[in-house]
């Protein structure tokens, strides 16, 4: 804090911090591993989040459990940067990235053996929820078809 911003609060009333101060908890941890959870269990059926979405997220769980620390959040409708790399360093085991174009190892994959893995979890899916074939719609990037 500089001189002059020390003056200020002085002057005005208030009595100016100075130093460390930790950073405002946004999520308990028992929030934030209830975010982490989620966010497994959408890779875990092939629906992997950007960034980006990661973030915005993040954002809408903070506005539906009422948090008044995200007042710096509001201008983005989003957390920083600073804040999602601390949240990817204290969950490891996610992996979160930014999408790409389908490269040659990515369509290779494409074998018996991971269509059978993808439609198995899609299987047990429809077994906990009862979808019916008319509720089953297949979204890409482009469009609903």
């Amino acid at each position: 804090m500089t001189l002059a911003r020390y003056n200020l609060k002085l002057n005005s009333g208030g009595y100016p911090s100075m130093g460390y101060s930790k950073p405002k908890i946004i999520f308990s941890q028992e929030q934030e591993s209830a975010l982490k959870n989620y966010l497994l269990q959408m890779a875990s059926i092939f629906y992997g989040y950007t960034p980006k979405d990661v973030q915005s997220l993040s954002y809408q769980c903070a506005l539906s459990i009422q948090n008044q620390n995200t007042r710096y959040w509001t201008v983005n409708k989003m957390p920083g940067k600073e804040w999602m790399n601390s949240f990817l360093k204290r969950n490891p085991q996610l992996f979160i990235r930014k999408s790409e174009a389908t490269s040659l190892g990515r369509a290779t994959s494409f074998n018996a053996a991971n269509v059978k893995v993808f439609f198995d979890k899609l299987g047990e899916i429809m077994d906990i929820y009862k979808f019916s074939a008319s509720q089953i719609w297949n979204v890409d990037e482009t469009s609903v078809v």
